[in-house]
């Protein structure tokens, strides 16, 4: 792997995404942070475009249904409830946005045109709140309406322009919305007259919060054309500028705390086409460099000038999936790290495009086991999840060291200690700790953050408080005081204090522990 100012690049393992049948060639172009994958699948037979929903983990995919001929026309963006925006052919040479909900069922959104002629609209992004955001016919007077930059709420309700114009019914876009409700896109600008204008697109931020639209800047010069295609949820953005000193070439682009900073193309230096397209809340930007059956999907870490080739970060010398690969663009980046795009299988001599995603090789947890309390002797499950390279393996640790299935020798018994599910039954002071899973994966291992399970030693009949369903517990072992007394519950877990007897020094921590009512661990 390639190493960077800003430490290592990450690898990857290259998927392909299965064709919808009769498809002749597809693209993926959005994806979430569970590994559901959204785009389009040209369907031969229709001369048109299918929607698709591949899910990751379970590689299976769905036929979202025909969306239509146009470059418009796609499945653009999932969130991480499985809600897709998604653009369709609406006849008369409209389109029509669609809100796909998670049974793949079908709600038409649109702008509000009342007076000039119908119009249609366009879904292009969706947060993790379900706000929508694309552009939308709106009436800029009597008898004129154009496309407008807007939103819609969740569910598809009513549309609102957030996208203005200086120009006199001039288009504007969103494309982009990260979760703090922060919209990217371009808006023209009229850098003429009234009488003969001069329409020029730039990039945009707005607040959708407290309706605010800023110019975000280009390089040299406030008649540089550039458009905002995504903004992340650390709020930095991408696209592409225009820089009127180096004769008006367009370069991709990221602008990190509002400025704006060239990124290069593969080589180093300019290449036309180049763009950076999509941005996760890490800052790693992915885009292409180059254009057409000759472009290239690119990385960029960090909003870091230097361009990594994709297909140079996969996975090591070993090659834990098929080379050959030739990755034409990176259309979108989740913010665990899942890349998709389209390009050439390896093998496939078909001249059609497939699309993919780039799997980080090392492990993504998308489910971590959580820190928590159970009673002495109770059943403590612990769950994790995730998305990597080829068949995961697990492995679970108790303060670092690896777990085995069986009894542990201090009366609990371990279950599932190699799979994603472990089951810690009889749980005792001894199997107290910091317990954390070892994910493998093809071409990568990664550790999951550490969750500390401790018992809650007045919870004594296991409902995960201390409440008036303690107290008949408590008081026949408080009777029998010696916890070597045969009639003692095994275990003895009303002694609280761990010193061999149901005593008043117990009673009085069990009184203690009553009053908070809430199981708080050992610290009684």
């Amino acid at each position: 792997m390639a190493s960077s100012a800003l430490g290592q690049v990450p690898g990857f393992k290259i998927v392909a995404i299965p064709l919808l049948p009769a498809g002749e060639f597809a693209e993926a172009l959005g994806v979430n942070a569970r590994g559901q994958i959204v785009g389009r699948c040209f369907i031969e037979d229709a001369q048109s475009y299918s929607g698709f929903l591949y899910d990751l983990p379970s590689n299976t995919i769905i036929d979202l249904g025909t969306l239509g001929p146009g470059e418009a026309h796609g499945a653009w963006a999932i969130n991480n409830d499985l809600f897709i925006a998604a653009t369709a052919d609406a006849g008369g040479g409209q389109n029509a946005a669609l809100l796909i909900n998670p049974n793949q069922a079908r709600t038409p959104i649109a702008g509000r045109v009342r007076f000039g002629p119908a119009g249609g609209a366009e879904a292009r992004a969706i947060n993790n709140a379900g706000t929508i955001v694309g552009s939308a016919t709106f009436d800029c007077s009597f008898s004129e309406s154009t496309l407008f930059g807007c939103g819609w709420g969740a569910g598809g309700a009513l549309a609102t322009p957030y996208v203005s114009s200086s120009a006199f019914c001039g288009d504007t876009r969103a494309l982009s919305i990260n979760d703090a409700a922060f919209l990217v896109g371009w808006t023209n600008v009229n850098t003429g007259t009234l009488e003969e204008p001069v329409l020029l697109q730039r990039p945009v931020l707005v607040d959708t919060v407290l309706r605010s639209q800023t110019a975000l800047p280009t390089f040299t010069s406030g008649l540089e054309m550039g458009i905002a295609n995504a903004i992340g949820n650390s709020g930095i953005v991408c696209g592409i500028a225009q820089d009127a000193s180096d004769s008006n070439r367009v370069h991709p682009v990221a602008w990190v705390g509002g400025t704006p900073v060239k990124l290069q193309s593969i080589g180093g230096g300019y290449v036309e086409g180049s763009a950076a397209l999509s941005v996760n809340a890490a800052g790693t930007v992915v885009g292409r460099s180059g254009q057409g059956a000759s472009s290239e999907a690119v990385v960029w870490v960090g909003a870091q000038p230097a361009a990594y080739a994709l297909t140079t970060l996969t996975s090591p010398p070993q090659d834990a999936h098929p080379a050959g690969w030739r990755l034409l663009t990176a259309n979108a980046i989740s913010d665990i790290g899942l890349i998709v795009g389209k390009g050439f299988a390896p093998g496939d001599t078909s001249g059609n495009s497939r699309g993919y995603v780039a799997v980080p090789c090392e492990p993504v947890p998308i489910q971590v086991p959580e820190t928590r309390t159970t009673c002495l002797q109770g059943t403590v499950p612990l769950r994790v999840a995730a998305i990597g390279a080829g068949t995961l393996t697990y492995q679970w640790r108790r303060n670092g060291t690896p777990l085995i299935d069986g009894s542990t020798g201090t009366g609990s018994l371990i279950a599932g200690s190699t799979t994603p599910n472990m089951i810690v039954a009889g749980f005792g002071y001894a199997d107290e700790g910091q317990y954390d899973v070892v994910i493998t994966g093809e071409c990568g291992t990664t550790t999951t953050v550490k969750a500390t399970v401790t018992i809650c030693p007045a919870d004594l009949n296991c409902d995960n408080v201390i409440n008036d369903g303690d107290f008949p517990v408590f008081a026949p072992a408080y009777d029998l005081l010696d916890c070597l007394d045969p009639a003692m519950p095994v275990g003895c877990p009303s002694d609280i204090n761990r010193d061999g007897f149901v005593d008043d020094v117990d009673f009085t921590l069990f009184v203690q522990a009553y009053e908070v009512l809430l199981c708080t661990g050992p610290v009684l």
